[in-house]
């Protein structure tokens, strides 16, 4: 019976054994070798770790945030803090490179 996995060494694998190729740890499975970045150290303060699996780039980031509007004018900012606006305007909620949100006031 043969391993059915094989590196480009040649040394073979069992299924469900691993390997690191640089930051990538590799896994054999019936199709194959599946490889992935894996840096799994934990972030503090409520970060949650990201990592580019093209890349391998590894940071700790916030978790995921939500504003909101609604009615007659409440916001809710990304950091949690409630804000009402009054009168006709236009207010930059987020932007990031060329994606921006708005939100605006109008009489109706």
């Amino acid at each position: 019976c043969t391993a059915p996995c094989k590196d480009v060494a040649g040394n073979e694998y069992l299924l469900g054994a691993t390997y690191k190729d640089g930051d990538q740890t590799c896994t054999c499975k019936e199709s194959g070798f599946e490889c992935a970045c894996g840096d799994t150290t934990p972030c503090g303060g409520g970060l949650t770790r990201w990592v580019d699996q093209e890349t391998c780039e590894s940071k700790c980031i916030p978790p995921p945030a939500y504003c909101v509007s609604s009615g007659d004018p409440h916001y809710k900012s990304f950091d949690g803090k409630y804000f009402d606006f009054h009168g006709e305007c236009t207010y930059q909620a987020a932007s990031c490179g060329k994606f921006d949100v708005y939100f605006k006031n109008e009489e109706l």
